[in-house]
């Protein structure tokens, strides 16, 4: 190879040579001459010495040209044999290895990532002849941590006889991630290290990857950070793995359904597959293990091509706490988003406190439930609501999950709120400032709480201390109570509800249930407020108040306001037959009663799953636990698959994660405060799915942990295989002169080699050449006379 090959278009110059030579040789003309005879005797003699001579003479001049011109030409040695000259600076091959959890997809038995490997060691292997090259691999999954300053797997990597070998075992033993990381990420790392790199080395980048569209599909980021590792002076070879892509399923994910979330109460789960291949799939079987042991199988009768579907199932938990919920999906081209972690934190029961007025403060479930059953019209005008609300969410001898406290408004000040989950003031009785301090914290710490107005509720007390402009818990300013007109004409309902979680069940257009509740009296709103909450004015901290239910003549009737971490529901009437019939005999009421009570405790330990290289994070009280938290990582175990004599009907689950937990090994993670006075833990290292379980030791009780679950997930997104196709893709790269190698024709080109430059060893040749033929010309030339 040569550094300018346009140059070696003057070699024939050297024929020049010959000629001249030649001529030189032939110009005089033979005269007879008598004294000449001796001296031509003479020359027979010596003239095979002198021919000799000569034609020592033109090759010398023949091979001073041609060395001249191959000099200028800027020769290059490869392999074994460019180590016996003197050369530049050693070649440093940097790999940036795609390990991402799609290049597990299985090509005829193995992995695409093994295919990945052997074009490493294919690298490795050619490299390696010199004895005198290194190399450096960043796996994609590490690529934030090698910018941010950590040590890769390989560093300049000498590859002599031993480092070869050594590298080779050391490749073999890698596998693909559960991570989704993108070659933006690699690439970025490597503009970041190169500057260091190419002052020491000459430089070769060799990105292996699969090339999924969902990577490669905008490639404007990816062909800046490429054109800025070629204008650093380092060489840029793509090389793909995969020539088609596979069919695969992916658990999108699985959430729970609005309801109550309670320990022996069913909780209906939603779970969603993604079908990422181009033909529909049927019969999909779904596992779903609890706690470490087969709970049910669920079946998705069909799922279109590129499409998802979803499949409802109830599950029961027993005791409250966290439980560790896990489905599966049968194999497929990718193993690690066939799984799905999700941790269900729930209470024994959900606990319901009723403020109600003194007056009203007493407990007759039995009177109210017998009410319900007979219909009975008539019922006391001061009731406030408490036996009917009480009986419709927790009933004697049925077990909704629900417990019920009925306490006076002094109950708000003078004992803690957190041990409940909701809050719930009828008639809004007037409080004392504490306990309207009491009541938003716990509010605003993630609590639920409602307000029932009717006669008793003074808007004085409520616009003042509960909604202070918009600064408050309560959603609006009331102005005074109205009287909503019957309707005989038209015979409209007398409300209407909005699409909202806390009335699902029923029909998007209004049910008959609803249809038939007569609303008499309600809380009119300030007519200077309502606008402004409900888009959320500048003088309100909280988000803007929502509209949930509206009477027939457009007065809202049912508002909802977010307040902190928690959320409020304002009712602008009672919740007693008092202003409606709502409460009397109908089966709507006891509905929206038990949805209404799910929906405001959702936020009480609520707990969304974590994805894989997203850190955990979560706070504690650094009075009652130690700074030190101890994380204990999942462990992959293998999946039980059925064999043709099981019964089908048993799921497809992992083996048991709390098993895995007493095998893994604790990583200690320290804590910091965080302005609240409460410390925070940080855990970066996420980089496998299942469960996280972080364990707490409580002060002065040496020994005695609390256990707290998390879940970690793979990007389900990361499933599609579909890959950037490489003719396109080489046409996009083409303006940077790069293009798309397959691994399975790929071969290391010689310019990409170990060079040995001839430079110097040339211009030795060259001074050794025309020295020798000054010597040999003056030698034969005759003396001047």
């Amino acid at each position: 190879m040569f550094a300018y090959p346009a140059l070696l278009w003057a070699l024939p110059v050297a024929a020049v040579v010959v000629l001249i030579h030649l001529i030189n040789m032939f110009r005089h003309q033979r005269v007879e001459w008598a004294a000449f005879e001796f001296l031509l005797a003479g020359y027979k003699k010596s003239r095979t010495r002198v021919f000799l001579q000569q034609l020592l003479l033109l090759l010398l001049r023949v091979f001073a040209v041609l060395a001249i011109v191959l000099m200028l030409a800027q020769p290059r040695l490869y392999g074994p044999i460019a180590g016996m000259f003197g050369g530049e600076r050693s070649r440093l091959h940097l790999i940036l290895l795609d390990d991402s959890f799609s290049m597990s997809d299985r090509v005829a038995g193995d992995t695409v990532f093994d295919d990945a490997l052997a074009t490493v060691e294919k690298i490795l292997e050619q490299q390696a002849r010199s004895g005198r090259e290194r190399f450096s691999l960043i796996r994609f999954s590490q690529a934030k941590a090698v910018e941010s300053g950590k040590a890769a797997d390989f560093e300049e990597f000498l590859l002599d006889e031993t480092g070869a070998q050594l590298a080779r075992e050391r490749v073999r033993m890698l596998e693909p991630s559960e991570s989704s990381a993108s070659p933006e990420e690699a690439l970025a790392a490597t503009v970041a290290q190169l500057p260091e790199l190419t002052g020491k080395y000459r430089c070769v980048v060799d990105l292996v990857s699969d090339f999924r569209l969902r990577d490669w599909e905008q490639t404007e980021p990816l062909a800046k950070l490429l054109a800025q590792i070629k204008n650093q002076g380092a060489a840029i070879r793509l090389i793909r793995t995969v020539d088609s892509q596979h069919p695969n399923l992916a658990i999108r994910q699985v959430k729970t359904v609005e309801g109550i979330h309670a320990a022996e109460v069913p909780i209906l789960l939603e779970a969603t597959v993604v079908n990422f291949g181009s033909r529909a799939v049927e019969n999909v079987r779904l596992g779903v293990g609890l706690d470490g042991r087969s709970h049910s199988s669920q079946n998705i009768p069909i799922i279109a091509s590129e499409k998802e579907a979803t499949v409802r199932f109830p599950i029961r938990v027993s005791g409250g706490g966290a439980h560790k919920v896990q489905l599966q999906l049968e194999p497929d081209a990718v193993a690690a988003d066939n799984r799905y972690s999700l941790v269900l934190d729930v209470p024994q029961e959900i606990a319901v406190l009723l403020i109600v007025p003194d007056e009203h403060v007493r407990s007759a479930p039995d009177q109210a439930e017998s009410l319900l059953r007979r219909n009975e019209p008539e019922v006391d005008s001061e009731d406030s609501g408490a036996v009917y609300l009480r009986t419709a969410i927790a009933p004697e001898g049925v077990r909704t999950g629900v417990r019920v406290q009925t306490e006076p408004p002094s109950f708000l000040s003078s004992h803690p709120l957190e041990r409940f989950d909701v809050a719930v003031l009828l008639d809004i009785p007037a409080l004392e400032l504490s306990a309207v301090r009491s009541l938003e914290s716990f509010l605003a710490s993630g609590g639920g709480g409602a307000f029932f107005c009717g006669p008793d509720t003074e808007p004085i007390f409520v616009n003042e201390k509960l909604y202070r402009k918009g600064e408050g818990c309560f959603p609006v300013a009331l102005f005074k109570q109205e009287t909503l007109l019957p309707d005989y004409l038209t015979r409209r309902p007398d409300w209407t509800l909005a699409e909202h979680p806390m009335f699902r069940i029923f029909e998007k257009n209004g049910s008959p249930l609803l249809s038939t509740v007569r609303i008499e009296r309600y809380f009119s709103v300030e007519p200077t407020t309502t606008a402004a909450a409900e888009s959320g004015s500048a003088d309100s901290k909280n988000a803007p108040t929502k509209t949930l239910g509206t009477l027939r003549n457009g007065a809202p009737l049912i508002l909802e306001k977010e307040f902190g971490r928690g959320r409020t529901l304002a009712f602008l009437t009672t919740a007693a037959p008092v202003w409606n019939d709502w409460a009397r005999g109908n089966p709507s009421f006891v509905i929206t009663m038990l949805e209404m009570v799910a929906y405001l405790s959702r936020n009480r330990g609520e707990q969304q799953p974590g994805q894989v290289d997203q850190p955990i994070e979560f706070e504690f009280d650094p009075n009652r636990y130690e700074n030190a938290v101890r994380i204990v990582p999942p462990v992959r175990e293998p999946v039980a698959e059925p064999t043709s004599d099981q019964d089908r009907s048993e799921p497809v689950v992992a083996v048991s994660p709390a098993v895995a937990s007493n095998l893994a090994s604790p990583i200690v993670a320290e804590s910091r405060p965080n302005a609240s006075g409460r410390n925070v833990v940080r855990f970066e290292s996420t980089g496998r799915s299942g469960f996280y379980e972080a364990l707490l030791t409580r002060r002065g009780a040496e020994g005695n942990d609390e256990s707290r679950l998390f879940a970690v997930n793979v990007d389900f997104a990361e499933g599609n295989l579909a890959i950037r196709e490489r003719t396109s893709l080489s046409e996009t790269l083409r303006p940077l002169g790069l293009s798309v190698e397959d691994s399975a024709r790929f071969g290391t080109a010689s310019e990409f080699e170990s060079a040995r430059s001839l430079d110097d060893w040339l211009l030795f040749v060259v001074i050794l050449l025309l020295a020798s033929e000054l010597f040999l010309a003056g030698r034969l030339l005759p003396p001047a006379k």
